[in-house]
């Protein structure tokens, strides 16, 4: 299939999170999940993918609900930016029920809870750019916050050549013996006492039934929140730069139409921090429409490019 599957479960984790956000009934199921994915760990992963929903579900959909209204899910709007123009689509749009304040919402799943990740989306573009479009989308209302959810997967590594996470959602400790089982013979974490061995959770629990055994404790470590703030200083900084960059892409087009060798002059390669050796240790997927074909039409009629498609509907 191609996909990643860490891509794949942040897709299907999102879009089941965000449709039940909207209140309309998901598409996706376990049935379309193994049409889609049929790889060798394809059940494991489903068991993580619908675990990870059903706590959010539980945890922290209520607690949305109670303090937000939710005014749009998976909108895209156009915004005018100078000369330009700036796609836009937040994952969830709300409306603060106490202080009318307008948040954008944005959903990630990680590995596992880390401080560096979440002082990254203090600058990162993204919840700038969030910001910006609320308070553009809705100039009568204040504006500077992204609300972030976050699901932890847990760590991966390759058993055997397949990626296996490696989560209380996933595994789990049992006390030797024969079944049937208690709650009281069961370990969330690791353990090297010698009378509990370790175990698949997906191979003798469906998701919802292991919820029901896991203390709460562990569910909502799987799972959390953090509002982002962005200053007014950052964004109008941004919009200036945005509109230069802009500005300058656009000359560079009208250059590159008269001498291919314009690339150089006005798109030139990030060498060794984002074409030739990004932040994932590989370059990027992009780098021949970019530098080896003579044009963007040479890229296009190559046929190693095609156009994205929309995974779901709410898209």
């Amino acid at each position: 299939m191609g996909r990643r599957p860490a891509l794949i479960i942040g897709e299907y984790v999102h879009h089941l999170c965000m449709s039940k956000l909207a209140g309309i009934e998901s598409e996706l199921t376990c049935q379309t999940w193994f049409e889609d994915y049929q790889e060798d760990d394809a059940k494991p992963i489903w068991h993580l993918i619908e675990s990870l929903y059903l706590i959010w579900s539980k945890f922290r959909l209520p607690e949305i609900l109670d303090e937000f209204e939710v005014l749009a899910v998976e909108k895209e709007d156009t915004i005018s930016l100078g000369n330009h123009s700036i796609m836009v689509k937040p994952d969830a749009r709300l409306l603060h029920k106490e202080t009318g304040k307008v948040h954008a919402l944005e959903m990630k799943t990680h590995s596992y809870n880390r401080a560096d990740y979440y002082e990254a989306w203090q600058s990162d573009l993204q919840t700038l750019m969030h910001v910006w479009a609320m308070r553009e989308l809705f100039p009568d209302k204040e504006a500077s916050h992204v609300l972030m959810e976050f699901l932890y997967k847990g760590y991966a590594k390759k058993v055997k050549g397949i990626k296996q996470y490696y989560s209380p959602l996933l595994r789990a400790y049992r006390k030797v013996g024969v079944p049937p089982f208690d709650e009281t013979e069961y370990l969330f974490e690791y353990t090297r006492r010698k009378d509990y061995d370790q175990f698949n959770v997906w191979e003798d629990f469906t998701p919802e039934q292991w919820l029901d055994l896991l203390p709460e404790q562990y569910q909502l470590q799987q799972i959390s929140a953090l509002p982002i703030h962005r200053m007014e200083s950052e964004i109008d900084l941004w919009e200036k730069l945005t509109i230069a960059r802009l500005d300058r892409a656009d000359e560079g087009l009208i250059e590159l139409a008269k001498d291919p060798e314009a690339v150089i002059r006005y798109f030139p390669g990030n060498y060794n921090e984002l074409c030739m050796n990004n932040k994932y240790g590989y370059r990027c997927d992009m780098y021949e429409a970019c530098y080896t074909h003579k044009s963007p039409e040479q890229a296009v009629a190559s046929g190693e490019y095609i156009s994205r498609e929309k995974h779901y509907e709410t898209e």
